[in-house]
């Protein structure tokens, strides 16, 4: 699995600090700035521009039984 991928985050951040840099110099050009940011952050910033879903009904995206026969079966070979 890829449960180790970001465990030395000193390299992570020496791999991504170039990139923000150059998004940042270019940001009046791509129309966009960014940081780095916790969790807490981002929802901080959804609730102050009063971000919204729609929910589209009360069921869950994935069944959790196979009544709505999933997994799909499987289709003949033509």
């Amino acid at each position: 699995g890829c449960d180790k991928q970001f465990f030395n985050a000193s390299v992570q951040f020496a791999n991504m600090d170039p990139l923000l840099d150059h998004i940042n110099s270019h940001a009046a050009e791509l129309g966009v700035s960014v940081q780095y940011a916790t969790l807490s952050d981002y929802f901080h910033a959804l609730h102050a521009v009063n971000v919204t879903w729609h929910v589209r009904d009360h069921h869950d995206f994935l069944p959790y039984s196979t009544e709505l026969g999933w997994p799909p079966a499987a289709q003949p070979e033509s």
